[in-house]
């Protein structure tokens, strides 16, 4: 097997396992979504297969997890983000662009996501489709924030420490024979 098969393969697989995580029991917000959208915008060079690799991961563990009506919001950070990781990679610190990029990260997908359950009136009884009702939305979801950003930070230094393992121990090897 190629070297840029068992890494495609390595990334695959990491994407598999994390969107499996996101269907065990975990603390609200608490999960590896905006890591893995961020790693795969970082690792695969085709914007094309990161999309379609996370979408495909999400909609599996959604109907899991079960569909609602502002998936399309969640999805729709998903690429945003994807795209961050492929702009966070050109960058020369990686360790505090990654981390700086995570945190962004979190904070599109908090307005995103917030923004649609606002604007679909899911829970019109709260959020009433005004200004108010949408600072309101804001507003009630920061403590979410809180969880979400800590699970970011978490599933990113997870994911990309085990894939940069992969590399070095793995594939490292594998380019020299």
């Amino acid at each position: 097997m190629k070297i840029n098969q068992i890494r495609f393969f390595s990334i695959c697989g990491i994407v598999l396992i994390s969107a499996v995580f996101r269907c065990m029991p975990h603390p609200p917000n608490f999960v590896p979504t905006v890591a893995l959208a961020m790693f795969s915008g970082y690792y695969l060079t085709s914007k094309l297969q990161a999309v379609s690799l996370v979408l495909a991961s999400m909609l599996i563990s959604d109907l899991f997890l079960g569909l609602h009506v502002v998936m399309w919001s969640t999805y729709l950070s998903l690429v945003l983000i994807i795209y961050v990781g492929s702009i966070v990679k050109t960058k020369k610190d990686a360790l505090l662009s990654i981390a700086g990029g995570t945190l962004f990260s979190s904070i599109i997908y908090f307005v995103v996501t917030n923004f649609a359950v606002w604007y679909s009136g899911w829970l019109e009884n709260l959020y009433p489709l005004t200004l108010t009702g949408l600072l309101s939305c804001y507003i009630m979801a920061i403590p979410f924030l809180g969880y979400a950003v800590t699970g970011d930070l978490f599933y990113t230094a997870v994911i990309f420490g085990i894939f940069e393992i992969i590399e070095h121990k793995f594939l490292c090897r594998e380019s020299i024979r």
